[in-house]
């Protein structure tokens, strides 16, 4: 096993040896880390991760997440994407975590990536009701809802 995973320009570690993962997770961990896009090779190693270790793949790549101050089309929205694609209740998680942003920090770009996920429906009922959100994110939904 690796016994750290090092990402961002700090070196922070987003694994230690306390979390005690397994080789597949950690794995797909690092694969998702170094995600720029979509990338088919990446969601199999996440679909190889024991269940029961998804969810701290979850929190990881949320607390990342949380750096983030634009939602536009921030590299750790591919890897977040690509484990809720993977399994529903991180799926949730992800949801709720969008949901709790300022509506300063979404930008119109992060809607085409989430608009055609089951779980995203609320998040975007939310920020198209949200008096924070601008306009653009609202044009976009509108049009997403449209073209569909």
């Amino acid at each position: 096993l690796r016994g750290v995973v090092h990402v961002s320009r700090e070196h922070t570690p987003i694994i230690t040896l306390s979390d005690r993962l397994s080789t597949e997770t950690t794995d797909a961990l690092a694969a998702l880390i170094s995600m720029r896009g979509f990338n088919e090779g990446t969601t199999e190693k996440v679909k190889a991760v024991p269940r029961h270790e998804l969810p701290t793949i979850m929190d990881k790549l949320l607390e990342r997440a949380k750096e983030e101050q634009e939602w536009g089309k921030p590299a750790i929205a591919f890897p977040l994407l690509t484990v809720a694609k993977v399994d529903s209740d991180q799926a949730k998680q992800f949801a709720n975590f969008l949901m709790k942003l300022p509506g300063a920090q979404v930008k119109a770009p992060i809607v085409p990536l989430i608009q055609n996920e089951p779980w995203a429906v609320p998040v975007l009922a939310k920020w198209e009701a949200a008096a924070d959100v601008s306009d653009q994110v609202k044009k976009a939904i509108k049009m997403g809802r449209e073209g569909m």
